[in-house]
């Protein structure tokens, strides 16, 4: 790529609050999701007024409401300090499970780049059921 001064790098620094909503009960999943989701929100307002930053209205994703293709949902926002740009991305642990384990993540891509370049068939590891019933879906849509 070609080389940028730091000035164009917006988010040099980063936070990233993974929010673990209290169950009121073990079976109630449904109303867990809700809350965790309805705590994003709360956690994103809070955020965008602490004193002394100012944010960015400009820089606000919303990924929950508006997940990407591939499942990814988290808030993202950033604020000012001092000239400073703070990426802030706000998530509940289930999220950020999907963000670095499931079709979201980007090691899986990457690291298996890497190693198919080293002819390394050690790739088996980074198999997930999800991929694998993918994988036969395709197989038996294609053949039929």
């Amino acid at each position: 790529k070609a080389e940028e001064n730091l000035e164009h790098i917006a988010d040099v620094v980063a936070l990233r609050g993974i929010l673990k909503p209290k169950k009121e009960n073990e079976d109630d999943d449904e109303n867990d999701t809700d809350r965790g989701v309805w705590l994003c929100y709360h956690v994103l307002g809070l955020v965008q007024h602490l004193p002394g930053f100012q944010p960015v209205p400009t820089r606000v994703k919303d990924y929950i409401s508006f997940p990407k293709p591939n499942g990814y949902q988290s808030l993202h926002t950033a604020l000012m300090l001092n000239g400073q740009t703070v990426e802030v991305q706000i998530r509940t642990a289930a999220m950020h499970r999907v963000a670095e384990y499931g079709m979201a993540s980007h090691w899986a891509y990457t690291d298996g780049k890497k190693r198919s370049n080293r002819n390394d068939f050690s790739h088996e590891l980074y198999n997930t059921p999800w991929l694998a019933s993918i994988k036969e879906w395709q197989n038996d849509v294609v053949c039929s």
